[in-house]
């Protein structure tokens, strides 16, 4: 994980463990750290977009030079040196690697959290407070009409209703009327009932908690994968860039090479290799060896299982070295290496 990313995600711990849940019931926890963790997890996800739109940049400009390159230069040295008669294996024989980009991107969209919203489970709570407040009503008068021998359908009838209430509230208080009775039937049943209510709430609450706290890791998790992926995308498009760059300096070189190619071929005409002044012979050489060079580079895959391929990394260091063999060989070797 980066510098920036673990400071970031350390800060929001800091927050969320002191400031801002300090106070607060375990929902309310639950709800703030639900709300940092889709912030560090909406965060990841920028970056690595911004990454990805960024490489989609550059793969562009890579195929455009690329482009640029084959039929500026490198297609008129292919045909130069086979006009002149110089046979090499590497001429029409490398094919351009497709850059695996869709691995890197699909590696960098892999593992992406939900994070569902926290309810607080009082509604359903209420409607199951209310219910078991009901039947311990029920339960209560069920009692009361047994222990009065009263049926059930003679409820309706004051009468019967007063002696059932009164019974509840002897019971219960010791006082038999019917208004201590019914009070009791009520206020038992909704004690209950929100018990039962803030029990429930309760035991959600703590889930709501844990359940939290579990995504929150998940989502340091997941960005410490997602910093790794925008780790390779930004090596695979600093890779590119400087391909680039060695892009354009091969079509310089080529195209310098190709005035001399053809040169040759106005003065000394096509002939046997071993005919040609021995300055023409050097000259098809280089140019042989500018050619290799960078059709090693182009049929080089860059990504390989969603980083950057040390392959890619081998040709790109040995493009380089045939630059500077080239341009030491100009000047005599009196000359520092540019690359």
């Amino acid at each position: 994980m980066s510098d920036e990313r673990a400071v970031d995600i350390q800060k929001i711990d800091s927050n969320t463990d002191q400031t801002s849940i300090e106070g607060k019931n375990e929902h309310e926890k639950a709800l703030v750290i639900v709300d940092e963790t889709k912030k560090i997890i909406q965060n990841a996800q920028k970056q690595v977009n911004e990454c990805m739109l960024l490489l989609k940049d550059d793969l562009e400009n890579f195929e455009k030079s690329k482009q640029e390159l084959r039929e500026s230069a490198l297609s008129q040295s292919e045909e130069l040196l086979l006009e002149l008669g110089f046979e090499s294996d590497m001429l029409h024989t490398q094919e351009e690697a497709k850059i695996d980009i869709e691995t890197v991107q699909n590696k960098a969209q892999e593992g992406a959290i939900e994070v569902q919203e926290i309810l607080s489970g009082k509604l359903s709570s209420f409607l199951i407070g209310v219910l078991f407040a009901l039947l311990l009503a029920v339960g209560l008068l069920y009692l009361a009409l047994e222990a009065t021998q009263t049926p059930w359908r003679l409820m309706g009838d004051s009468q019967y209703l007063t002696v059932v209430l009164s019974w509840i509230g002897e019971k219960s208080l010791s006082h038999a009327n019917m208004f201590t009775g019914a009070t009791v039937l009520v206020v038992v049943s909704m004690l209950f009932g929100y018990l039962v209510y803030t029990i429930r709430v309760s035991l959600r609450a703590s889930k709501n908690l844990r359940v939290a706290q579990q995504i929150h890791q998940e989502a340091q998790f997941y960005c410490t994968q997602k910093d790794e992926c925008k780790i390779q995308m930004e090596k695979v498009d600093a890779h590119i860039n400087e391909t680039i760059e060695i892009i354009n300096v091969y079509k310089l070189l080529l195209q310098e090479q190709n005035m001399r190619l053809r040169r040759i071929l106005l003065i000394e005409e096509k002939q046997e290799f071993e005919s040609y002044h021995y300055k023409s012979q050097a000259d098809m050489e280089n140019t042989q060896r500018l050619v290799n060079g960078i059709l090693e580079l182009l049929s080089t895959p860059i990504a390989a299982q969603g980083s950057l391929s040390s392959q890619a990394q081998e040709a790109l260091a040995h493009a380089k070295r045939v630059i500077n063999h080239h341009i030491k060989a100009i000047y005599d070797k009196n000359i520092d290496d540019i690359f």
